[in-house]
C-alpha cells in the first residue's frame, strides 16, 4: 500500500504531461480528429506493452537472482 501511495506523484506527472502533450499538438494542428485516433491508438498498443515490458523484467529478475545465488555459494 506504502509503494502505490509513493508511485502517485510520479502518476500523476505523467498523466498531466501527457494531456499537456496533448493540448500542444491540438494548439499547433487543431486537428481533434488525429488526437483521438492517435490517443486510441497508444491505448491499444498498452496491453502488447505491458506484456513485453512485464516479460523482460522477469527475466532480468529471474537472471540477476539466479547470478546471485551462485556468487552467494561460490
Amino acid at each position: 500500500m506504502k509503494q502505490m501511495k509513493s508511485d502517485l506523484p510520479i502518476v500523476i506527472v505523467l498523466i498531466l504531461l501527457s494531456f499537456a502533450l496533448y493540448l500542444v499538438h491540438f494548439l499547433i494542428f487543431h486537428d481533434m480528429h488525429h488526437i483521438t485516433l492517435f490517443a486510441l491508438e497508444d491505448l491499444a498498443f498498452v496491453p502488447i506493452e505491458v506484456i513485453s515490458i512485464t516479460l523482460i523484467f522477469h527475466r532480468i529478475l529471474a537472471m540477476n537472482e539466479k547470478k546471485s545465488a551462485s556468487a552467494s555459494y561460490t
